[in-house]
Protein backbone atom coordinates (compact mmCIF):
# COMPACT_ATOMS: atom_id res chain seq x y z
CA UNK A 1 0.00 0.00 0.00
CA UNK A 2 1.52 3.37 -0.96
CA UNK A 3 2.03 5.98 1.71
CA UNK A 4 -0.14 9.12 1.61
CA UNK A 5 2.94 11.22 0.79
CA UNK A 6 3.84 9.00 -2.17
CA UNK A 7 0.25 9.09 -3.44
CA UNK A 8 0.22 12.91 -3.19
CA UNK A 9 3.49 13.20 -5.12
CA UNK A 10 2.24 10.87 -7.85
CA UNK A 11 -1.05 12.76 -8.07
CA UNK A 12 0.61 16.18 -8.32
CA UNK A 13 3.21 14.89 -10.78
CA UNK A 14 0.56 13.45 -13.05
CA UNK A 15 -1.60 16.59 -13.00
CA UNK A 16 1.09 19.27 -13.14
CA UNK A 17 1.61 19.31 -16.94
CA UNK A 18 -2.10 19.81 -17.54
CA UNK A 19 -2.34 22.49 -14.86
CA UNK A 20 0.30 24.48 -16.75
CA UNK A 21 -0.40 23.68 -20.42
CA UNK A 22 -4.20 23.87 -20.47
CA UNK A 23 -4.52 27.47 -19.18
CA UNK A 24 -1.69 28.62 -21.45
CA UNK A 25 -3.47 27.10 -24.44
CA UNK A 26 -7.13 27.70 -23.74
CA UNK A 27 -7.28 30.91 -21.69
CA UNK A 28 -4.25 32.85 -22.83
CA UNK A 29 -3.80 31.48 -26.36
CA UNK A 30 -0.04 31.15 -25.90
CA UNK A 31 0.16 27.51 -27.01
CA UNK A 32 -1.53 26.00 -30.07
CA UNK A 33 -2.83 22.99 -28.12
CA UNK A 34 -3.09 21.85 -24.53
CA UNK A 35 -0.20 19.39 -24.75
CA UNK A 36 2.93 21.14 -25.83
CA UNK A 37 5.26 22.78 -23.38
CA UNK A 38 5.33 21.01 -20.02
CA UNK A 39 4.42 17.64 -21.50
CA UNK A 40 7.74 17.78 -23.39
CA UNK A 41 9.92 18.69 -20.41
CA UNK A 42 10.48 15.12 -19.14
CA UNK A 43 12.14 14.33 -22.47
CA UNK A 44 13.69 17.69 -23.28
CA UNK A 45 15.44 18.41 -19.97
CA UNK A 46 17.50 15.19 -19.76
CA UNK A 47 18.37 15.52 -23.46
CA UNK A 48 19.53 19.12 -23.00
CA UNK A 49 21.52 18.14 -19.91
CA UNK A 50 23.35 15.45 -21.88
CA UNK A 51 24.02 17.84 -24.75
CA UNK A 52 25.32 20.43 -22.30
CA UNK A 53 27.59 17.93 -20.59
CA UNK A 54 28.92 16.65 -23.90
CA UNK A 55 29.36 20.16 -25.31
CA UNK A 56 31.13 21.38 -22.19
CA UNK A 57 33.78 18.68 -22.25
CA UNK A 58 37.32 19.84 -22.85
CA UNK A 59 38.65 18.77 -26.22
CA UNK A 60 41.88 16.85 -26.69
CA UNK A 61 44.37 18.88 -28.69
CA UNK A 62 47.40 17.35 -30.09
Amino acid sequence: MPTPRFAAVVFLGSQFPDLVDKPLAHQFGVLPSGRVFVHSLPVALPFLALVGLYGGRPTARG
